[in-house]
């Protein structure tokens, strides 16, 4: 557009870059914010969370976690919506250790994981075997006034069975069913 005597508004970055993102182009939605950046305007918290978001899909950490950094050296406070999809991102990738890091920095600067990203966790030390883990978490949860929705209960009654405790999986069957889920 430059070559053309076309300056670009931040409605034609929006509008690249939500294109970009809805077909995968991942490096190049990250481009155009740069290009935006570069033009004098900054980016919404919300692109910067929807490219977090898509390369934690895809597997890239890395990339995930170096646009969290360029959020804060913009200035941007962490977002718990960026930092759960960076949480959650290292769980599939089975990196639990890095995953528990994150979410162990995200609880000391006070933001709240999401419900999914507990359940994501959750789900992992299931299948690790690890109920106490999962059942720590759900602690931690209830700590942070999180509640358990129905596929966290899911996740941990499995869990509980898969491990041979049926009567707490019971109750925590009951205390879902009086909870309404």
């Amino acid at each position: 557009m430059n070559q053309f005597a076309v300056i670009p508004n931040v409605d034609t970055y929006n509008a690249l870059f939500n294109g970009l993102i809805r077909t995968g182009a991942l490096d190049k939605a990250h481009y155009v914010l740069q290009a935006l950046l570069e033009s004098g305007s900054v980016p919404t918290n919300k692109q910067y969370i929807t490219l977090i978001n898509g390369m934690c899909r895809v597997g890239n950490i890395k990339g995930a976690l170096k646009l969290q950094d360029e959020l804060k050296t913009l200035g941007v406070s962490p977002h718990n919506i960026a930092m759960s999809a960076i949480v959650r991102g290292l769980a599939h990738s089975r990196k639990i250790e890095h995953a528990i890091w994150v979410l162990d920095l995200m609880l000391e600067m006070q933001i709240i994981p999401t419900v999914a990203t507990f359940t994501t966790l959750m789900h992992i030390y299931c299948k690790e075997a690890n109920v106490a883990k999962a059942l720590e978490l759900r602690r931690i949860m209830e700590h942070c006034h999180v509640k358990l929705d129905i596929v966290a209960y899911s996740v941990l009654i499995s869990g509980l069975c898969a491990n041979g405790d049926i009567q707490a999986a019971f109750k925590l069957y009951e205390e879902m069913k009086q909870r309404d889920l």
